[in-house]
């Protein structure tokens, strides 16, 4: 407040800078910890003389904002952050103090739900539609996509947990970054590299997967799929990439 810059609203009296320190103050929580101090000057200073105005004597009024820090109300601020109330109806038997942050933290939140409609995998938005109708059958039907993904992460996220070590492999740009919980949409964009082709020699019709590699190979195995899903389609063409 005490550095004035470009375009800044100037405080004209001491009204506006105890209300905008009582903003500041409000705003982070710290009305206990900081002791706020208002000092106001008043220094004459000559105006040269300008156009058609002449040189005159001007009092300008100069606020200085200085804090002070309650020291023991800052301890007390200081012991408590950070810190957060879990309360939870399981015995200290069945449910240690460190098992109880670590299944707050891996607690299921919807609202995490919600953003992945977002994203570039279902793309809910922009919405072009205009008809409420059509608005409500998109939505609903964008979440049973939703659902299948969820399905999808389930088993893979358990397998991984149960074999003790992450799941590397997915980033191109970083083949080493390992994750204990893959989203599905970075699977599935694993697996867009297979492909089928198929090819016609007099009556009978040849098909070939190619593109199948171990990584895909580990996440089927991961999920409890097994390889039969693409044996149905035809020939596997092992492929080391």
């Amino acid at each position: 407040m005490n550095i004035r810059k470009q375009e800044k609203k100037v405080l004209q009296n001491l009204n506006e800078v105890q209300a905008k320190v009582d903003t500041i103050l409000k705003k982070f929580k710290v009305h206990d910890v900081l002791d706020v101090s208002i000092e106001q000057t008043s220094t004459p200073a000559t105006k040269s003389k300008y156009g058609n105005k002449p040189e005159r004597t001007i009092v300008p009024t100069v606020f200085h904002v200085t804090p002070h820090v309650e020291e023991s109300a800052y301890q007390k601020a200081k012991e408590l952050f950070e810190w957060h109330v879990y309360a939870t109806n399981m015995s200290a038997e069945d449910l240690s103090f460190e098992n109880v942050e670590l299944s707050y933290r891996d607690q299921f939140i919807i609202e995490h739900e919600f953003h992945r409609l977002k994203g570039v995998c279902l793309s809910l938005t922009p919405i072009y539609l205009q008809k409420d109708n059509r608005i409500d059958g998109l939505v609903k039907f964008l979440t049973i996509a939703l659902r299948v993904l969820g399905l999808l992460e389930i088993p893979l996220h358990n397998s991984i947990k149960k074999r003790g070590s992450s799941l590397d492999g997915l980033f191109d740009y970083n083949p080493k970054k390992s994750l204990d919980k893959p989203k599905a949409e970075r699977v599935l964009e694993l697996f867009d590299e297979i492909h089928l082709s198929t090819m016609k020699v007099g009556k009978k019709i040849y098909s070939t997967i190619t593109g199948l590699n171990e990584k895909h190979r580990e996440i089927l195995a991961l999920m409890d799929i097994g390889i039969g899903v693409y044996e149905r389609f035809g020939t596997i063409q092992e492929s080391d990439f």
